[in-house]
């Protein structure tokens, strides 16, 4: 949360659009535990202009140990990563939050809608159910199985959604 941590973050994604991505993966290490997030964003187009007008934007959380590492705690930190990210590419005419923001004001003349904001409450957040590890030492293990299954054989669709006020993801 400090200005030298956000400096850090931005040379390491000075040239890189996280919102372009259709998934990106950040690979966790505390204490000693490894656990996998997977960002997943669905753009969303106007098939008219072929432009993309808005991205829906979730996190997954991957951990293979039982009690290991606080979803809640991972999601509200990416939350507040992505929306320094949205606000930072805001001025670069490339970016996906750029052509969204431009895309929102040139509809505005239309149809008044509100200038679009990124907000970190939309982006929905969730551990996935998979697989558990039976001991304590395995999880970059499980990590990179993970990973290796994800990349050979991605899912169709993931959907991250509310359902008896918990968040849940459904994969196909």
């Amino acid at each position: 949360s400090s200005t030298n941590a956000w400096d850090k973050l931005d040379n390491w994604t000075r040239d890189v659009d996280v919102f372009s991505k259709k998934y990106v993966f950040i690979p966790i290490c505390v204490h000693y535990h490894w656990s996998l997030v997977l960002i997943c964003n669905k753009p969303i187009f106007d098939w008219e202009d072929n432009t993309v007008t808005d991205v829906t934007t979730s996190i997954i959380h991957m951990d293979s140990l039982v009690a290991g590492h606080a979803t809640g705690s991972i999601t509200k930190n990416l939350r507040n990563f992505l929306e320094h990210q949205w606000h930072r590419n805001l001025s670069n005419p490339g970016t996906v939050s750029h052509k969204v923001h431009t895309k929102a004001l040139s509809l505005k003349e239309h149809y008044e809608p509100e200038k679009k904001r990124f907000s970190k409450l939309e982006v929905l957040g969730g551990k996935l159910l998979c697989p558990r590890q039976n001991n304590y030492c395995d999880c970059g293990l499980f990590l990179l199985k993970f990973l290796e299954k994800f990349i050979h054989d991605p899912p169709t669709s993931i959907d991250v959604k509310v359902v008896n006020h918990k968040f849940t993801v459904e994969h196909t």
